[in-house]
């Protein structure tokens, strides 16, 4: 870790004490994610494997949500664009994370990291940070999952903020653009992230909105204990997704796919009474289903 020490150096970290129809999915299919700039449009993602196709992993594409059955394909859409905006959100925080251990670094209570390399400068009640993961390393507690690229930003010591940018980062091979801004507030053994998004996916996919999310400094487990974004799809659908109580284990599954935990998708811009307009998202082990909310939901 490089520490500079800028003019008028002082630091003070303060810690502060988060119908009946319905489809079934074998295993969840994200949308494919990653762009390499946010202002710039990703390139296109490839077809799915036929209408609705399922297909494993962390770069995916979500089935057309018109054509044939419009019901199940809705389902299906639903489906993934909760499992796509899921993993985005946890992807990000995995990219961050090494904003709680600047304190205990500073302190000198634990040791450097092997992945990422900080390099970390003071400005005032400002640190400035980079984060930098090269062409690709495991983070600390992650034997699975790889983060290349890095970040840039700043953590503002007076109230635990970060304001950060992605540069050129990747997650498990996919590019992730955008910005993360909020807050983390210290419990024991656990760190809640309260952020902002605004993230660039593939196929010209854009998410924004906003999620609380517990890490578990222990066992590295990612609850999301409550999150509203917004997806726009590259077909220019726009959906609401909230989200629920989501269980991400990367230590274990080497994914950030959520395993438990629900959504809810809204079509927005839908007429009112269409009948397709909200889904409901369970997500269960590798599973995930959904089902149409009762008649009379409509979007916003």
């Amino acid at each position: 870790m490089r520490i500079r020490f800028l003019p008028l150096a002082v630091l003070l970290l303060v810690t502060v004490p988060g119908c009946d129809d319905s489809l079934t999915h074998e295993a969840v299919t994200p949308l494919a994610d990653g762009q390499a700039d946010a202002q710039e449009s990703p390139g296109d993602d490839a077809p799915p494997n036929g209408p609705g196709a399922a297909t494993s992993g962390d770069a995916q594409t979500a089935p057309e949500s018109t054509g044939g059955d419009g019901m199940a394909s809705r389902a299906q859409t639903a489906i993934a664009a909760a499992g796509t905006a899921a993993s985005a959100l946890t992807k990000s925080l995995a990219a961050i994370l090494p904003t709680k251990d600047i304190q205990p670094l500073l302190e000198g209570s634990m040791g450097l990291p092997a992945c990422p390399t900080l390099d970390v400068a003071f400005d005032s009640n400002t640190v400035l940070l980079t984060f930098g993961y090269g062409d690709g390393c495991h983070p600390p507690r992650y034997t699975s999952p790889i983060l290349a690229g890095a970040v840039d930003g700043k953590l503002f010591a007076s109230v635990n903020s970060f304001d950060l940018k992605f540069r050129g980062l990747e997650v498990n091979h996919e590019p992730l653009a955008g910005a993360v801004t909020g807050a983390l507030v210290r419990g024991t053994g656990t760190v809640r992230f309260i952020m902002n998004l605004a993230l660039a996916l593939a196929g010209e996919m854009r998410l924004t909105g906003s999620a609380t999310i517990e890490f578990n400094e222990s066992t590295g487990v990612m609850v999301t204990r409550n999150a509203a974004t917004t997806l726009v799809t590259s077909s220019n659908e726009t959906i609401g997704l909230s989200f629920e109580n989501l269980v991400t284990d990367p230590a274990a599954t080497g994914s950030f796919d959520p395993t438990s935990g629900s959504a809810t998708a809204t079509w927005i811009g839908d007429p009112p009474g269409s009948g397709q307009s909200k889904f409901t998202v369970q997500f269960s082990g590798q599973a995930a289903t959904a089902a149409k909310a009762a008649p009379g939901d409509v979007a916003p």
